[in-house]
């Protein structure tokens, strides 16, 4: 019979990790695409477990701050912050109220308990990566099998001239160039530069590799390379051969989308006044604010948050027209998914939902143009994720024509049920016209 009540011990450091350390606690280190404590915590909610006591102590703020209460996995979650790392005895004895039907820690996860993780450093750190890709990768969504033992991630964007060799996971937003070869795991953001090697080797998540440069049965995290066979340590100074990527914000749009809000508003700018006579001659403030979530700039940070305005004298399209300024600096994208409150963000329930907030808001969006509105339902989530998981121009250019002119819009249309398995970044979903 599973537990219902779960205590779980984040790891404080293993030897041979320290190169991690600075990327933050290492329960939220990047593994195969997602961090380690989100997939022990989504293991742990298709186990059945109900309830969890979370113990951390290497900056449990950082930690605090990505578990919440649980409800994005389904569970009810307590952390609590200790001074060190304990051993599952010492944790029983402190927390016997708690009346745990389980100790685990984040040495392992829950979906192999067999594999070792962190307990042997950097050894197992690589090496579990293997063992768990084909039981983690299918349940990623956008995540797709290549070919036998070779998996992609979201938005991974793959040379059709690189050699790819299982074992081998591309991660969300990964680049290969033209002639590389990959055996080994490029996690999140990573560059693989043209006719670079990954040979038995882990990069870490926006790490750039250069061209014509061999990595073999090492890590990579930024500058820093450990062979994690030896664990032999060495900085590269030379950042045309290894280096730090800054992470791109996801809520930054392209400066040709921001130079063409700047115009849009100096070509309309008569509505701000006709919009403060009509607040006026109703009686109401020219102005409503509302605060949106942004993306997160990396995976287990805290995603980031905007204030944006609208016109209070309409309740049409041109209520919107203050979000132009904030496509100008960068925060929204002139199509997008709803700008949600942090309420409403938390609302939001596994990684399907979640990709609502993968993406920028929008001044248009695609819920929207499907005919939802406030409060956001299952078919206005779907909508959002499936949007999320890419979109062509002729599904942006919709979204737009419906937003401009809602009276030849459609009625809204069934709530789409997420896909069966995960959907393949490289086709986008149509709606019928």
């Amino acid at each position: 019979m599973s537990a219902e009540r779960v205590l779980l011990i984040c790891p404080d450091q293993r030897p041979g990790l320290e190169i991690l350390a600075d990327s933050g606690p290492l329960a939220l280190q990047t593994f195969l695409g997602r961090p380690l404590l989100d997939h022990a915590l989504d293991g742990l909610a298709r186990r059945g477990v109900k309830e969890v006591l979370l113990l951390a102590s290497a900056q449990p703020a950082e930690i605090r701050d990505f578990v919440r209460d649980g409800h994005p996995w389904g569970l009810k979650l307590r952390m609590v912050t200790e001074s060190a790392e304990l051993s599952p005895a010492a944790a029983a004895e402190k927390h016997g109220a708690f009346s745990a039907e389980e100790i685990l820690t984040l040495d392992t996860l829950p979906q192999a308990p067999e594999v070792s993780v962190l307990r042997e450093g950097a050894v197992s750190w690589h090496a579990s990566r293997a063992a768990l890709l084909p039981v983690l990768a299918p349940g990623l969504v956008g995540t797709r099998e290549l070919q036998p033992g070779v998996w992609a991630g979201l938005r991974a964007k793959i040379d059709p001239a690189a050699r790819l060799t299982a074992p081998c996971w591309i991660g969300p937003g990964a680049s290969v160039g033209r002639g590389a070869k990959v055996r080994g795991f490029v996690e999140e953001g990573a560059v693989i530069d043209h006719h670079a090697e990954v040979d038995d080797s882990t990069v870490g998540p926006f790490t750039f590799l250069g061209g014509m440069t061999c990595l073999r049965e090492s890590l990579a995290a930024g500058p820093s390379l450990l062979n994690w066979r030896s664990g032999s340590l060495t900085k590269l100074t030379d950042a045309f051969l290894l280096s730090a990527l800054t992470a791109p914000r996801a809520s930054v749009t392209s400066l040709s989308s921001r130079a063409a809000a700047v115009a849009a508003l100096l070509l309309t700018w008569p509505v701000l006044p006709v919009a403060a006579l009509v607040s006026l001659l109703r009686g109401r403030p020219l102005w409503e604010t509302g605060t949106a979530v942004l993306p997160a700039e990396f995976p287990g940070r805290r995603r980031g948050r905007t204030a944006y305005r609208s016109l209070a004298a309409w309740e049409n399209v041109w209520s919107r027209w203050p979000r132009i300024w904030n496509v100008a600096l960068g925060e929204f994208a002139w199509t997008g998914n709803p700008p949600l409150t942090p309420a409403e963000a938390e609302g939001l329930t596994g990684e399907f939902e979640n990709l609502w907030l993968s993406i920028p808001p929008g001044v248009f969006t695609a819920p929207e143009a499907e005919g939802a509105a406030p409060p956001w339902d299952d078919g206005a989530k779907a909508h959002a994720a499936l949007f999320a998981c890419g979109s062509d121009a002729a599904w942006r250019r919709r979204v737009v024509l419906r937003g401009l002119f809602p009276r030849h819009a459609k009625a809204p249309t069934p709530a789409v049920p997420p896909p069966s398995s995960a959907p393949d970044s490289s086709s986008t979903p149509s709606f019928p016209a």
